[in-house]
């Protein structure tokens, strides 16, 4: 836990993705703790211990899923724009 903004920040320095890192990281790994926990490998303590290092990682990531939204929400409105545009273009040829 003391760790884990250093390590999330290293991750993103070293070209991991921030929906990579909450998609295929973190949301997998309190999966795996939630299966130890119910089957009684992992108590309570190491469960809590766990959901709020996932937390202190998503806290940090945030703004920047934030960020990846709007660039991809931006991709998405223009893209249709461009093939229509595109279109339009090939069509006067």
């Amino acid at each position: 836990k003391k760790n884990v903004i250093d390590v999330t920040k290293s991750c993103i320095t070293n070209g991991t993705e921030p929906k990579y890192l909450l998609d295929e990281v973190l949301i997998p790994a309190i999966n795996a703790v939630g299966d130890l926990f119910e089957k009684g490998k992992y108590f309570l303590p190491q469960l809590i211990n766990s959901a709020e290092t996932m937390k202190e990682s998503i806290e940090y990531l945030e703004p920047l899923l934030q960020s990846e939204a709007h660039q991809d929400l931006s991709i998405r409105l223009l893209l249709p724009q461009s093939v229509e545009i595109s279109m339009i273009l090939v069509r006067t040829w």
